[in-house]
Formats: structure tokens, sequence, C-alpha cells
């Protein structure tokens, strides 16, 4: 996906597709304040979460998109530079967070500091961490 995943125009039906739906209530049912971040790794499921948010009418200046790029595979800054075009293309802010914990780090340690790392997203921003994919940011 080099240069970002192409944002196609908003077809009319896509405010019944069943993830925007469940997207958009979500969204409407929380009072957050500072807006969404939300965790894309350039994968299909949090990309969808992406344009999802995007399509359910969520305002763009209230989005984060935050990826964290780990350096464990050769595709990885592809994939980080995938997400900041993304988020551009939406209109949205872009975080990228970089953890470096060596091949021997275990999934659980990568997870831990993945959260950690959204964390550190939200406070700064003043957002909440918003919901994400499948946990593989």
């Amino acid at each position: 996906m080099i240069g970002g995943p192409a944002v196609p125009d908003r077809p009319p039906s896509l405010d019944t597709h069943p993830l925007v739906r469940i997207v958009s209530a979500a969204v409407k049912d929380q009072t957050w304040s500072g807006g969404i971040v939300a965790a894309v790794s350039g994968g299909r499921d949090s990309v969808a979460l992406a344009l999802a948010l995007r399509a359910c009418g969520t305002d763009p200046a209230a989005v984060t998109i935050a990826h964290v790029h780990h350096h464990r595979r050769a595709e990885a800054d592809l994939e980080a530079e995938s997400v900041q075009q993304l988020a551009q293309n939406l209109g949205c802010a872009f975080e990228l967070r970089h953890v470096r914990l060596g091949d021997s780090a275990t999934p659980a340690t990568l997870r831990d500091a993945r959260y950690e790392a959204l964390l550190d997203v939200a406070v700064s921003g003043g957002a909440p961490v918003g919901p994400s994919g499948r946990g593989s940011t």
C-alpha cells in the first residue's frame, strides 16, 4: 500500500454497512472530551475502523490515528508510511510511536508496550484510547 490506501467516495449505502452502524453507535454513546485515538496497524481491520470512523460522520479534527512501529519486520516502515498517508487522506491527525524491544520480546511484552504507547498518545492529546481493530497495531 505505498502511498496509503485510497479513500473512496462515500457511496450512499455506506450508512447501512454493519461496521459503520456499530462504530457510529459507539461514538454517539460516548461523551469523550478531547477526541478519539484509533490504533491503526495498517491491516485490513484497523484500516476499516479508520474508514468507518470517518464514514459515520465523525469530525476528522476529533480523530487521531495512532500507529506503533515495533521495528521488527522489513515492511514496518512502509506500513507506518501507509497509515500516515491514510490519516492525511481522511483529514485526521497522525501520531507515530516507536517501540524497540528486540527480537526476543514476547507477544505479551510487545502488546504491553503497544498499549503504553497508545496511552501516551491519548494522554498527550487529551483523548481516551478509542477502538482498535484487534490489537495488532
